[in-house]
């Protein structure tokens, strides 16, 4: 099963979609990891986090128990609807 989420700025609503098989939260401190590394896979969320920090931004499940078949077509219909 899986989880979708999204990573919001709360001031310019900036929204990054993703989901994850494993512990969602573990997947958050590695996005964070990754962001104030300046290494992360997106370079439009690194670049939105350039001048931001931790406390920007909130991490919110937006579907959780996902089977894996449909993961990436939820993560699909989320980054549409929020996008």
């Amino acid at each position: 099963m899986s989880t979708i989420y999204c990573i919001k700025n709360k001031s310019t609503s900036a929204c990054y979609v993703g989901s994850t098989h494993n512990a969602p939260f573990s997947r958050w401190q590695a996005h964070v990891s990754d962001l104030n590394n300046g290494k992360h896979h997106s370079v439009k969320f690194q670049i939105a986090w350039v001048g931001t920090n931790l406390h920007d931004w909130e991490f919110v499940i937006l579907e959780s128990g996902v089977p894996d078949s449909e993961r990436h077509t939820r993560e699909q219909y989320w980054f549409k609807e929020i996008g």
